[in-house]
C-alpha cells in the first residue's frame, strides 16, 4: 500500500503526536511502560533438599519420647508463675533486649513461651553422652548423603554431595576465543537490527491504520483555525528563560507579538538555532531528556 506522507509542518506534527499516542497505548512505544516477566534460570535443574541439623532432629526426637516430662516441666512453670515465684534470668532474650530486668516476675501467659528450649538445654546437660552418640550417628548418615529433588517431583537419595556438574553462566568476553567473540558480536548485531526493523514496521503500520483518523482530525483543526494562521510564517525566535536566551519556534504577527508553536527549545547561537535543549513544561521547568521533534 502506497501513501504520500504530508510535508506541511503542522500536519506532520499532528501525525507524529497521534502515532506516538497510539503506540504508547498498544505498548509498542519506547516511552511506554513495559513490564518484563522475569524468568527463573535453571528451573529444570535438580534441587537439593535441606538436611536439617543434628540438634533439630535430636530436639524433635526427645520431645516426642519425653513428652510427659516436658508437659510436667511446663505445668510446673505455669504454677510457679501463678504463685509469683518464677523470675526472668540474665540469659533470657527478653532481658538481653532490655524489655525486662533480671529478677522481674514472669507473667503466667509467658510461662510456657519457649519453655521447651530451657527444658532441652537442661536435658542435654544431664544427658551429654546420649546427645554425643546421637550427633555422631547423625553426622555419619548425613555427611555424604544428600536428597535431590528432580523437576518431575521424584527424589534421588544416597547421592554424593558435589557429584552433579556445576552450572556455568554466560562466558565473559575476556574468556572467549576470537571465533567465539566474533560469533557473539554477530549475534548481538543481528538482534539489534531485527529489533530496529520491527520498530520501523510498527510505526509504519500504525501510521497506515491511523491515516483516516489523522486526516479527519487535521482537517477539522484547519477548518476551525482562523485564516490568519499560516504555518509558513513559522520561524525560530529568541526566547528568554531568566537571563539565558534560547530559540523557540513561533509565528510573529504585525505587532511583533510571537505566538509560540510548541515548547521545544534550542540553544541560541548568535541568533540562530543550535543544538536541541529540551521541551518547556507547563510548570516552567525544562525536560532536557525530551526527544527533538522532527518538525523544527
Amino acid at each position: 500500500m502506497s501513501m504520500t506522507i504530508p510535508t506541511n509542518p503542522a500536519l506532520l506534527h499532528k501525525i507524529i503526536e497521534l502515532c506516538q499516542a497510539e503506540l504508547a497505548l498498544s505498548g509498542n512505544s519506547h516511552t511506554a511502560t513495559k513490564t518484563k516477566t522475569k524468568t527463573t534460570k535453571n528451573s529444570d535443574k535438580p534441587k537439593r533438599q535441606s538436611q536439617g541439623t543434628a540438634w533439630a532432629d535430636f530436639v524433635a526426637k526427645t520431645k516426642l519420647e519425653k513428652k510427659s516430662e516436658l508437659d510436667a516441666y511446663i505445668a510446673d512453670r505455669i504454677a510457679k508463675a501463678t504463685a509469683g515465684t518464677l523470675f526472668y534470668t540474665a540469659d533470657q532474650d527478653a532481658v538481653k533486649l532490655g524489655r525486662v530486668n533480671a529478677g522481674d516476675p514472669i507473667p503466667v501467659k509467658q510461662a510456657n513461651v519457649g519453655a521447651h528450649f530451657s527444658w532441652m538445654s537442661a536435658y542435654k546437660k544431664a544427658n551429654e553422652e546420649e546427645w554425643k552418640a546421637f550427633e555422631a550417628e547423625w553426622q555419619q548418615t548425613h555427611s555424604k548423603v544428600s536428597a535431590i529433588s528432580l523437576p518431575d517431583g521424584s527424589i534421588i537419595d544416597d547421592e554424593p554431595l558435589g557429584s552433579l556438574p556445576k552450572a556455568r553462566g554466560r562466558k565473559k568476553k575476556s574468556d572467549m576465543t576470537p571465533a567465539e567473540l566474533a560469533k557473539h558480536e554477530a549475534a548481538v548485531a543481528s538482534r539489534a537490527a531485527s529489533k530496529k526493523a520491527k520498530d520501523v514496521v510498527s510505526v509504519e503500520s500504525t501510521y497506515v491504520e491511523l491515516a483516516p483518523k489523522i486526516t479527519e482530525t487535521v482537517a477539522t483543526t484547519v477548518t476551525e483555525s482562523s485564516s490568519d494562521d499560516d504555518d509558513s510564517n513559522l520561524e525560530h525566535h529568541v526566547f528568554m528563560i531568566g537571563s539565558k536566551k534560547y530559540m523557540r519556534l513561533g509565528s510573529e504577527d504585525e505587532d511583533g507579538n510571537v505566538e509560540w508553536y510548541s515548547g521545544d527549545l534550542w540553544y541560541n547561537i548568535k541568533g540562530s538555532k543550535g543544538d536541541y535543549y529540551g521541551c518547556l513544561q507547563e510548570d516552567g521547568s525544562v525536560d532536557t531528556d525530551a526527544d527533538e521533534p522532527l518538525v523544527c
